[in-house]
């Protein structure tokens, strides 16, 4: 914390300078909801707040601008940085030409010729060794791993040491983190049961896999053997292993978990950043002789934040050095520090880096306040980082493709490189923005995208670019017919008892199990064609669908394509809820949320996938699970199954509207109703907000839930009704005029936990609301 931000007077009116962006002293007082919310989410007296300051005392160009003060020029030298068409995650070259062009001075960029040089070179090099580029699938990383028959046995072995609840180390894993365990036991598997001597694997982290190798370590049948104290250092005995005894693998395997501080050269007679070297010397010894492979194996792994510095990962084998022979970057690194980052709260570097965009994009920017800045950062700022995100995460993976060739002039046999398919996907949308770096890419970058342009190919939705225009337009028209239907049929519930049971056969698990066999159930029922076309697409089995907005007639709808002119990959799981969170739901929701790479299925012209589309899952699908899930925490609760009529004595009862004299309007106004004591109707709302309608809706859903708490008053005027907008996550506190009787409120079902190892718990306050306390 620091007292310079509070000690100028400054006012949210006062209007950006230059200065304001790149070399004033920035502090930033943010007042966020406690981070202990999930212990006081919702309480009466709930009004904990952390205040925090953070500061920004210059940028890396206002550094630069003072050493033009001390020099003639300076010579910035960067594979992947000084990109034109990024604002942040490295130097804003547009900010440099700015202050270049002020001191009448001069920027130069690489002259076409000058690129020429550096693309000549690579595809000389390129031709010195032989690449075989594999584009792995992330959530099934084996099946293109080339794994061997021992795998299966290897990898129980190690989902066996993953720490169980309760245990020491527990961690509850989402599909992601088992994806990444799974795909570096692959890579072990490849050197016991290859002639390969060395592999280098990159990933998000290594610290899952890290606690079953010290559980395996410590276990009777000897096989893993920790050579440390801090869990960096171990030798796989193969001969230990019978599925690779009797396949004739016999060679130790030295397993190296590469950290930084663990690894580094250190001299106690030099300190500070100029004693510092990124090449000569910088590893300690013990990691210098395990990258020697002259007489056993090694395997490194690492995480990318690990392995950023510029390091040379390189082996030795009978004193001359080479480049790793199997190269993987297991999953893209998903943070990065400037657009995503890892921890929860404001971020100053998020901040800035929002900040460089408006002054580099907004040609208005001279006339926004401090305030205006401030307000656009709290509702856009994803979706006006998301291009400057995808260009980090680029950069990143190709930083992170330098460390398998750090000696390209070596001869070594054919290297075997795998790369990460959500990797994959993010170059392919940064390259969009930033063009410029396929000029500039290494022999094993070159590789790598040649083999994503095939990949794109294999992988595409539609054959021509006719076609893709084609599916944009009619996908726009099946979204408006859509949402007519689902906007109108709930008008008629008061009148239409056809309507009513219409929109309950919508909801049904079939739609998550088998949408051939839900959309047949739709179409017997009676389900018109606006629904039930607008609810699926159907797309060849090989391919991988990319998603985009589309605008027509003042009406814009995201639509699903593919890599050829998509502007963000598709997770419709994702779309329902985190990762994190889907991990920490409940086993009936978990089992339905398993098609993540959409659902096979036989049609007359042979295999295909059919897809959600994207207004399907957030209109229909978003809202069955949090239903689903609202039932099984009243379950876990009370004990309580909608089957059931009463709690204990009657303390708690679901109220079925279906019996209820007045079920037409019921019906038609909440989710749930709940019969608390003999004078209190609880009645639940099940909302499918995102965070921005929650922000940019307040006002208009504020007078929505007073307008129906008075509607339902006037229904039953002899209960006290409490009504509940319960989101899935994510929602905010609202502020809403009390009603003269009863209540209202707003909350989630699930909410972030800050204390203990699960990153999610459901918010057990809502409990006693349901109990109209």
């Amino acid at each position: 914390m620091t007292t310079e931000g509070l000690a100028n007077e400054t006012s949210s009116d006062e209007l950006l300078t230059d200065a304001f962006f790149f070399s004033n002293t920035k502090s930033v007082v943010t007042l966020e909801e406690s981070r202990r919310q999930a212990e006081e989410y919702n309480l009466p007296a709930d009004v904990s707040l952390t205040l925090t300051i953070t500061t920004l005392r210059a940028t890396p160009e206002e550094d630069i601008v003072h050493a033009l003060g001390r020099s003639n020029g300076v010579y910035l030298m960067s594979a992947t940085g000084g990109l034109a068409t990024a604002s942040s995650g490295a130097f804003n070259v547009n900010q440099l030409r700015r202050v270049l062009q002020a001191k009448d001075g001069v920027f130069s960029e690489m002259t076409d010729e000058e690129m020429d040089i550096v693309s000549q070179e690579a595809r000389r090099l390129l031709e010195k060794r032989e690449r075989h580029v594999t584009i792995l699938d992330d959530s099934d990383p084996a099946a293109r791993f080339g794994v061997s028959s021992g795998y299966r046995g290897l990898v129980d072995q190690f989902k066996q040491a993953i720490p169980k609840k309760d245990e020491p180390g527990y961690t509850l894993l989402n599909r992601h983190k088992h994806n990444e365990i799974e795909g570096l036991v692959a890579s072990l598997d490849r050197l016991l049961a290859s002639d390969m001597r060395s592999g280098l694997v990159l990933c998000q982290t290594v610290s899952r896999i890290q606690k079953c190798l010290v559980r395996l370590a410590n276990m009777e049948g000897g096989w893993v053997q920790q050579k440390d104290t801090t869990g960096n250092h171990f030798v796989i005995k193969a001969r230990m292993l019978p599925a690779y005894r009797k396949a004739g693998s016999n060679e130790d395997i030295t397993l190296i978990l590469y950290n930084g501080p663990r690894f580094r050269k250190r001299d106690a007679g030099k300190t500070g950043a100029v004693q510092e070297a990124d090449d000569a010397g910088q590893f300690s010894q013990d990691l210098i002789d395990a990258l020697d492979i002259s007489r056993k194996k090694v395997l490194l792994w690492t995480a990318y934040k690990s392995a950023s510095r510029g390091i040379n990962f390189v082996t030795t084998r009978d004193g001359k050095e080479q480049d790793f022979e199997l190269f993987c970057l297991l999953n893209d690194p998903y943070y990065t520090r400037h657009t995503r980052v890892a921890s929860s709260g404001f971020s100053m570097e998020m901040f800035q880096s929002f900040a460089q965009v408006i002054r580099d994009e907004n040609e208005d920017w001279a006339v926004m306040s401090r305030g205006d800045l401030l307000f656009q950062y709290s509702r856009n700022r994803w979706k006006r980082l998301r291009k400057e995100h995808v260009i980090d995460i680029t950069r990143t993976v190709f930083q992170a493709l330098g460390r398998g060739e750090r000696r390209p002039h070596e001869a070594m046999p054919r290297q075997l490189v795998l790369f990460s398919s959500e990797a994959a996907r993010t170059v392919h949308l940064g390259l969009r923005h930033a063009e410029e770096l396929r000029r500039r890419a290494s022999p094993t970058q070159r590789a790598v995208l040649a083999e994503l342009e095939r990949h794109n190919v294999e992988t595409a939705v539609f054959q021509t670019q006719e076609e893709r225009k084609a599916n944009a337009a009619a996908s726009l028209k099946r979204a408006v017919a859509f949402r007519a239907f689902t906007s109108e049929m709930p008008k008629r519930f008061r009148s239409d008892p056809a309507a009513r049971s219409t929109w309950t056969t919508l909801f049904d698990s079939l739609m998550f199990e088998d949408p051939v066999k839900y959309l047949a159930k739709l179409e017997a029922a009676g389900v018109p064609d606006a629904f039930r076309e607008g609810c699926y697409m159907t797309v060849p089995v090989t391919a991988e669908p990319f998603i985009r907005e589309v605008s027509m007639a003042g009406m814009t709808e995201t639509v699903i394509t593919d890599a050829f002119d998509g502007t963000d990959t598709y997770d419709w799981i994702g779309s329902l809820a985190p990762d994190g969170l889907v991990a920490h739901m409940s086993p009936k929701t978990r089992a339905l949320l398993r098609a993540w790479k959409g659902f096979d299925i036989e049609t007359a012209a042979g295999k295909a996938k059919m897809f959600p589309q994207p207004w399907f899952v957030t209109e229909i699908m978003k809202g069955y699970i949090a239903e689903l899930e609202f039932e099984q925490y009243v379950q876990v609760q009370f004990g309580l199954s909608s089957e059931q009529l009463a709690l204990g004595g009657g303390e708690l009862q679901y109220l079925h509207p279906s019996n209820h004299p007045l079920y037409a309007e019921l019906y038609q106004l909440y989710d749930f109703y709940f019969q608390v004591g003999d004078d209190s109707v609880v009645a639940v709302d099940m909302k499918n907000w995102a965070r921005s309608t929650d922000r940019l809706k307040k006002v208009e859903l504020q007078q929505e839930a007073t307008d129906k708490h008075e509607r339902l008053r006037a229904l039953l005027p002899d209960k006290t009704v409490h009504a509940v907008y319960v989101n899935l996550y994510g929602a905010h506190k609202h502020t809403v005029r009390h009603p003269p009787k009863g209540s209202i409120r707003f909350m989630s079902l699930f909410v972030p936990n800050t204390s203990g190892v699960e990153s999610w718990i459901a918010n057990e306050n809502l409990a006693g609301v349901l109990l109209a306390r």
